[in-house]
């Protein structure tokens, strides 16, 4: 069955190259290449940093709080260590909570860059295309073999750095 998918895929994509003009663009080299996506790294891995920063802190010192208390326990009645227990607990527990609510601001917040950048490439390939009268642009990747001046990624990227030359990527407080 998936070789007659195959089958099936390789016609039409031969029928099509025949009846129409068409490019080529391989779109993570564009996107990899891009100014846009350069600034995003850079400001994902600052804040990455500052989070890990801030979690390493702040596991230190529940560390901290917690040989605190293990060094407290002789000295403690057995209601007072099981209270102040409960009481570390539930900082530990809010700390993962805060944590992962940070984790998820992150990759929310790095999807919405890339997003953008994906939605601003596909409107530099829409320039190209109208520009060269193509009616078929195919993903390089799926392509074994293509000519390359078929190739528009050049082209794109040019269209893509003078559209969105940065992004701007929201920090995790």
């Amino acid at each position: 069955m998936k070789f007659l998918y195959t089958i099936f895929a390789f016609l039409l994509l031969t029928f099509a190259a025949n009846a129409a003009d068409f490019g080529v663009v391989d779109y993570q080299a564009v996107i990899q290449k891009s100014k846009a996506f350069s600034s995003f790294q850079s400001q994902a891995e600052t804040n990455k940093k500052a989070l890990e920063a801030q979690f390493q802190k702040e596991s230190a010192a529940l560390k901290t709080e917690e040989q605190n208390l293990v060094n407290a326990r002789p000295n403690l009645s057995e209601t007072e260590f099981n209270s102040k227990r409960a009481a570390f607990e539930a900082k530990v527990e809010a700390f993962r909570n805060k944590y992962q609510q940070k984790q998820t601001e992150f990759e929310k917040n790095n999807n919405e860059v890339l997003d953008t950048i994906q939605n601003q490439l596909k409107k530099a390939i829409a320039e190209v295309v109208k520009a060269k009268n193509f009616e078929i642009v195919y993903n390089s990747m799926a392509l074994a073999y293509f000519d390359q001046s078929k190739d528009i990624s050049a082209e794109v990227l040019k269209k893509l750095d003078a559209a969105l030359p940065k992004v701007s990527l929201k920090k995790v407080a």
